[in-house]
């Protein structure tokens, strides 16, 4: 899931596919500041809980060790663009 800002306005937040948002009214002429904030897996972040567990804020009692688990990508795992019509 991410949120998109343009110039410091929220532009939208995606989390499923196709994964666009319509931009054009938050844009200015000339340079333009273009922020992706992306969250991670709920899965990755009991994963990095039961790792450090000091600097956890969640207590759960899974009955599966998570820890010896890979964690799932995150992130941006594809290209970003930005396409003119």
């Amino acid at each position: 899931m991410a949120t998109v800002q343009i110039n410091g306005k929220e532009a939208g937040i995606l989390w499923t596919a196709p994964y666009q948002l319509e931009i054009s009214k938050y844009l200015k002429p000339g340079k333009n500041k273009v922020e992706i904030l992306v969250a991670n897996t709920w899965r990755n972040r009991l994963i990095g809980d039961e790792l450090n567990p000091a600097a956890s804020s969640n207590w759960f009692n899974s009955p599966y060790p998570l820890k010896i688990k890979p964690l799932l990508p995150a992130g941006i795992t594809g290209e970003v663009k930005i396409v003119i019509r």
